[in-house]
């Protein structure tokens, strides 16, 4: 396991890996491209799982927009796997 990846919620991935893991991205992105990008430049597969549960959105405008969702699927608990409030 990555060891900047300690446990499995966004808030964990080392910020310079994540943008490793985005290098080649252009915005505006879809879902796809995004995790295309991930997988091509070898984030280690719990990132990847991770990343498909947390994107709600299809496609994404900008950087700041990626991270918003990142950061909000984080607190709605997605991050843990939490559904309480189902």
């Amino acid at each position: 396991m990555d060891q900047n990846f300690a446990s499995s919620n966004f808030k964990t991935i080392d910020p310079l890996n994540l943008e490793k893991y985005l290098e080649g991205v252009t915005f505006p992105a879809t879902q796809d491209d995004i995790m295309l990008a991930v997988r091509g430049n070898d984030a280690p597969q719990e990132v990847v799982e991770q990343m498909e549960e947390m994107l709600r959105s299809g496609n994404f405008n900008d950087l700041e927009q990626f991270y918003n969702e990142m950061a909000g699927a984080y607190d709605d608990g997605e991050a843990t796997g939490s559904n309480e409030e189902e």
